[in-house]
Formats: C-alpha cells, sequence, structure tokens
C-alpha cells in the first residue's frame, strides 16, 4: 500500500501540474486508492467522486479507466481492497467512469424490466464471419450510483463477444465469485439478474437474425 500511495502521489502531482497524461497502471492505482479513502487530498480528489476535479482531469481519468476496465483487472482490484466499504465505493467509482449514454440510446424501448431504479442498455451488433453470431458491444446507465457500477461489470464481462459466447459466459457465476452477491441488497440483485437476461436475450435475438433463411 505504502509504494502504491507514493505513486499515486506522484501521478496527482503531475495532474496538477497538467503534465501529459498518465499511464494505464496509474490510472488504475488512483482508482483503486479513491475506494480505499487513502488518496492524498491536496489535489482535491476525495473520495465523493469526479464531481470535485476540474472537469478536464475528471474526463482523463474516467476515460483512461474506461481503457484498462476488463474483468480481470476488476477481480485483481477486489482482491487488493480488503474492506467491502471500500469495494463498494470502488463499485460506484466503475460506474463513474462509464462512458456517458446519449440522450438517443436513454429511450423507453432500452429500458431493462425487473430494476428497482432506472436502468437503460442499448446493445450494438457488429457483423462476424466466425459463425458465432455478431460481435456485440454496450453502452448503459442507471440513475442509481451502485447499479451504474455493476453495469460497468457486466460491460467487462461480456462487451466485444460474440452472441454465442454471450450465451456461454456464466455471469451469475462472475457476481458469486466477486462476494457482490452476498453485499448486495436482494433488490440490486436481482436487478442485476435482469440486466443479465436483457443482455442473454438480446444475444439470442442477434444469433436468430443472423442465421441464414433457406
Amino acid at each position: 500500500m505504502k509504494t502504491s500511495l507514493s505513486a499515486a502521489t506522484i501521478c496527482l502531482t503531475r495532474i496538477s501540474d497538467g503534465s501529459p497524461a498518465l499511464s494505464p497502471s496509474e490510472v488504475r492505482v488512483i482508482f483503486i486508492l479513491r475506494a480505499a479513502r487513502t488518496l492524498p487530498c491536496h489535489v482535491g480528489l476525495a473520495a465523493t467522486g469526479f464531481s470535485q476535479l476540474p472537469g478536464s482531469v475528471s474526463d482523463m481519468l474516467a476515460a483512461g479507466y474506461r481503457n484498462v476496465m476488463t474483468l480481470k483487472n476488476i477481480q485483481s482490484d477486489f482482491e487488493f481492497l480488503d474492506e467491502w466499504e471500500d469495494r463498494y465505493r470502488y463499485v460506484i467509482e466503475l460506474g463513474r467512469a462509464l462512458e456517458p449514454l446519449s440522450d438517443e440510446d436513454r429511450a423507453d424501448k432500452n429500458k431493462v424490466q425487473g430494476c428497482a431504479s432506472q436502468v437503460w442498455l442499448a446493445t450494438t451488433l457488429e457483423p462476424n464471419s466466425t459463425g458465432h453470431g455478431p460481435r456485440m458491444s454496450f453502452a448503459g446507465d442507471s440513475d442509481a450510483h451502485i447499479v451504474r457500477g455493476l453495469i460497468a461489470i457486466l460491460f467487462a464481462i461480456y462487451s466485444g463477444k460474440t452472441a454465442t459466447e454471450i450465451l456461454n459466459t456464466d455471469a451469475h457465476s462472475v457476481f458469486q465469485n466477486l462476494g457482490l452477491g452476498e453485499h448486495l441488497t436482494p433488490q440490486r440483485s436481482n436487478g442485476f439478474v435482469s440486466m443479465v437476461e436483457r443482455i442473454r436475450t438480446d444475444a439470442r435475438n442477434a444469433l436468430q437474425t443472423a442465421q441464414p433463411v433457406h
């Protein structure tokens, strides 16, 4: 932790001095230590979120973390954070780093049913010649901070996979292995299930559409 804290201090000094963009590993250090509330506060990086940062710095950190927001990194970051309160804040940070959802995608057709909060999921299909259906990517948002984080985890699990790969991926197992099932309210857990089923439904529909007509 002392090594990471020292690295974060150097990163934050570079930000405040207007230095070039941080490397992916440096951005990860900042995200993890923000969640653990161990960051030095002399440049205004409080745990209440990106809203306290200058807009350009906030956008840079969010964009930087999107580039390293893989499932493997999320699992590794969870292991680094011992306390569940820190992990909870980390999930919220993941949600804050999501790409903003366009007004066009914030439509009723993209709303996910079965969630306590409002959730939108938009699916984009990319033609694929492997025979496993189109490759799928997602955009999403919610009016609840923790749910936005769960959306980010789902995107790390699913986005960029083919429809077949999505149907063969057990997101519920990932959810349980991260310990989220034990530490979220039943409403949030049920909402996660609803989001998974929405993505799987889109994958099934994509496969059916991609099948040649004889």
